[in-house]
């Protein structure tokens, strides 16, 4: 893996061109201000530059400006900024364009060797990795990053960079018309940046939502209509939590909301052991919406579909 680096401290630029030489790096460049690691890099291609944030001649940002230069106009090179002290927005304006093939570091982690080879690998390899905190647990879980599935991931047009299939107001893709999307698939975009990227989630009765708009959809397109169903995202969520939960009502997700009610108490883990009986009784007699539900539902104004109008896709 072929690797620049760029410090001002000639000190630490050597100490860290060794450590990399003997876990087998290849250093192809070393820089000790932004200008010149911009012509290392342009000139080398490396799969990751190991950037400090402060360089010369002011030492405020100049090492993060070049990042983003590279980030911009090299984006197959991957980016570790080095970091004296924790900068949460310089963090985030490194992450403001998506967490892959960027790190962010403290500089004292150099001296953990093994840390420090395996965050350069991680970033060259097109990972991410941020500054860590270790807290006690007793027991814990692995949450990783979602991805669209690989059989689908990356064709253009279809799916985002995650892999995730993109969708119009109809849950159709605007380049496949022939394809449709619904549930965890569905590329939902964040309403605002956050520190770290994240997705939205989807909800049973959001996705319930959208597959209801889509078998309206391709009922239209097979009799030669076309679509104008469009999915409310309404969502209803019973959220359980040991012996108390957390209830909430949003209409729709994504916002601005038309309604916004939340709740919380031991009664929500007797309504999801309730509903989980119930919703088993559906499955089990094959009937996915009772009258007698479809009618609550509409009592308390919550629905699956939007009014439909005359408007069709285009």
């Amino acid at each position: 893996m072929r690797v620049v680096i760029a410090d001002d401290s000639v000190l630490l630029r050597e100490g860290a061109v060794r450590l990399l030489d003997d876990a087998g790096f290849d250093v192809v460049g070393q820089a000790g201000d932004g200008e010149d690691l911009l012509c290392k890099v342009c000139a080398h291609k490396p799969d990751v530059a190991v950037v400090d944030i402060r360089m010369p001649p002011t030492h405020v940002d100049e090492g993060l400006q070049a990042a983003k230069v590279i980030r911009s106009e090299l984006p197959d090179v991957g980016v570790l900024v080095l970091s004296q002290y924790v900068e949460e927005r310089y963090a985030i304006e490194l992450l403001a364009d998506g967490a892959e093939g960027v790190g962010y570091l403290l500089k004292d982690r150099i001296a953990e060797v093994d840390r420090f080879v395996e965050a350069v690998r991680r970033v060259g390899e097109g990972g991410s990795v941020l500054k860590t905190h270790e807290l006690p647990f007793t027991y814990s879980m692995l949450l990783p990053a979602f991805r669209g599935v690989e059989a689908v991931r990356g064709i253009d047009g279809l799916t985002n960079p995650r892999g995730f299939i993109l969708v119009d107001k109809y849950q159709r893709n605007p380049k496949f018309p022939d394809i449709f999307g619904i549930g965890v698939c569905v590329a939902i975009p964040p309403v605002g940046k956050t520190a770290v990227p994240v997705g939205v989630p989807k909800t049973g009765f959001m996705i319930e939502s959208m597959v209801a708009a889509t078998t309206h959809n391709i009922e239209r397109l097979i009799n030669g209509a076309e679509p104008d169903a469009q999915a409310t995202w309404n969502a209803i969520c019973l959220a359980d939590m040991g012996d108390s939960g957390i209830a909430f009502v949003a209409q729709p997700q994504i916002p601005p909301r038309n309604v916004n009610w939340a709740a919380e108490g031991k009664w929500v883990h007797a309504a999801k052991i309730g509903f989980e009986k119930y919703f088993l009784g559906k499955m089990r007699s094959g009937r996915s919406e009772p009258f007698y539900e479809h009618l609550a539902l509409q009592v308390l104004g919550i629905d699956k579909l939007k009014a439909i109008k005359t408007e069709t896709a285009k």
